[in-house]
């Protein structure tokens, strides 16, 4: 029952970031309760951590999983076990606000 319920969240998860694509590589599809993205544009995992939470969202710096420094990391961990799949699209969303997905860049 859990195995399915997290795989519903999962692929949600996945929908909401496929607008994120052009700006983020995706990667750990097939592995837990939790993905990794990388910014293309190489902002700094610290500027996306900072702008997620200055809307409310938690994503976690790469750096604070490794046991050794990642110099200029570019990326973020989203988990969503405890979330629901309205809140997964929710924080997406806001995500893709706080990094301006989407929108023309000057």
């Amino acid at each position: 029952k859990m195995r399915k319920l997290y795989r519903a969240k999962h692929e949600v998860l996945l929908e909401c970031l496929q607008p994120m694509r052009r700006d983020f590589v995706i990667s750990g599809e097939n592995a837990g309760l939790h993905l990794l993205l990388t910014s293309k544009r190489g902002m700094p995992e610290r500027v996306l951590v900072q702008k997620a939470a200055e809307l409310g969202v938690r994503v976690y710096g790469l750096s604070e999983s490794m046991v050794e420094d990642v110099p200029d990391s570019a990326s973020v961990l989203l988990g969503f076990g405890g979330l629901s799949e309205e809140q997964i699209r929710e924080g997406i969303g806001l995500l893709q606000k706080a990094w301006q997905i989407g929108r023309e860049r000057g």
